[in-house]
Parts: structure tokens; C-alpha cells; sequence
């Protein structure tokens, strides 16, 4: 045996080699499907029974009706998360600080009647405020997107 049993050396060489071979074979796909003309075609793309479309355009090419919203406004929806997102974060981290001091307080300090109740009843008030927060951005987001496979669920 010229490396050992547990060769931290052939694992090293190895890991990289499987990564390396990995990445270009990535690229030798994206290559072959462009130079073959197949590029995307397996893709199929399920209409939304959701979608609200702004306008119909017909395409040039297949003379099909298209329903489009626009990207412009798509993306001033989507920048509204940015608020959203930290407005979001501070209130539930906030909240989940203030249930996590008080669950501690119950279960370290406090030894009066119900004490088991109450340590259960502060962890799913988090619980109910996380699951709250998080229906109100999916409803939210749930508008705009044509394909489901562009949807980001």
C-alpha cells in the first residue's frame, strides 16, 4: 500500500478530481445542446391557473397568443421585499426574543401553578408567529408569474 488505509491525500485528489470532472461536464452539456440545437427542449412549462396577465401579444413567430405581465413591474414588486424582508426580520426576531425570554423566565424562575402549560404555551405562540409571517410573504409573492416552474414557491 503506498498511501495507507485512510489517505487524507487520495480523498483530497480524489474530492477535486469528482468536482473538476463535474463542472466540465456542465459545460460540455450547455455546449453539445447549443451545437445540436436542443438546448431547453425537454423543458415543459405548465401554465399558472393564478396568473393575472396585463396583455395578450401574438408572437411573430409561432402566431400564438401570449399572456404577459410586465418584467418592469415584476421587479418593482419583487424590490418591495427588500422592506418587507427586513421590516419582517425585526419584528419576528423581536417577538421570538420576547417569547424566549419569557419561556425562560417560566421555566427557570418561575415555580408557581401551570408552570409546564405556560413553557408549551410561549413556544407556540413563536411557532404561530413564524407561520404567520411566512403565509403573509407567499401571498404576497404569489402574483406575477406565468409558469409554475418559474413561481418561487
Amino acid at each position: 500500500m503506498l498511501l495507507g488505509h485512510y489517505s487524507s491525500l487520495y480523498a483530497i485528489v480524489n474530492g477535486l478530481w469528482c468536482i473538476i470532472f463535474t463542472e466540465y461536464w456542465k459545460h460540455q452539456e450547455v455546449d453539445l445542446a447549443v451545437r445540436w440545437g436542443v438546448r431547453g427542449i425537454s423543458r415543459i412549462e405548465t401554465k399558472r391557473k393564478d396568473f393575472k396577465h396585463e396583455k395578450e401579444v401574438t408572437d411573430p413567430i409561432t402566431g400564438e397568443k401570449q399572456q404577459i405581465f410586465p418584467a418592469t413591474k415584476r421587479l418593482q414588486r419583487q424590490a418591495l421585499q427588500i422592506p418587507f424582508a427586513i421590516a419582517a426580520a425585526l419584528v419576528l426576531g423581536s417577538l421570538i426574543a420576547t417569547c424566549f425570554g419569557i419561556e425562560i423566565f417560566i421555566s427557570e424562575i418561575y415555580n408557581g401553578p401551570l408552570k409546564s402549560i405556560l413553557v408549551s404555551v410561549m413556544n407556540m405562540t413563536g411557532k404561530i408567529w413564524l407561520t404567520s409571517i411566512g403565509l403573509l410573504a407567499h401571498w404576497y409573492l404569489d402574483y406575477g408569474y406565468a409558469s409554475s416552474d418559474r413561481h418561487p414557491h
